[in-house]
């Protein structure tokens, strides 16, 4: 009786979707979806560009206005250039993907893995 908690799927399931659903969308970084967080670490030049910086000052002006804030994290080609949010992700990622698939609901593996490694590479 002092495990119903992960003996009942029903209450497992919803209670795990409720808090991975809210965590996901208050904090807005999760919200970009996994082939898009792919196309933006491959494509991280063409973001640099697009902002108007080169290679040798974009690490100083992405230092001068790093926050952790709203803005930045709604912009899923600009967060991508913080360390600090690749770092947020990748935890968070690593987290959910883990949760969702102990669940008893079929979920994919395969992008959540490649987004991760497109992150870390």
């Amino acid at each position: 009786m002092k495990y119903w908690f992960f003996k009942n799927n029903w209450v497992y399931t919803l209670t795990m979707t409720f808090l991975v659903s809210n965590i996901i969308f208050f904090t807005r970084l999760m919200q970009t979806g996994d082939k898009a967080i792919i196309r933006s670490m491959i494509d991280v030049d063409q973001t640099i560009a697009k902002l108007n910086l080169t290679q040798e000052t974009y690490q100083k002006t992405i230092d001068e206005r790093f926050s952790f804030s709203y803005a930045i994290m709604e912009d899923g080609n600009e967060w991508v250039l913080y360390q600090g949010y690749i770092l947020l992700y990748l935890a968070m990622k690593m987290l959910f993907t883990a949760l969702t698939l102990s669940m008893p609901v079929p979920g994919g593996i395969f992008t959540p893995t490649f987004a991760m490694g497109a992150v870390i590479g």
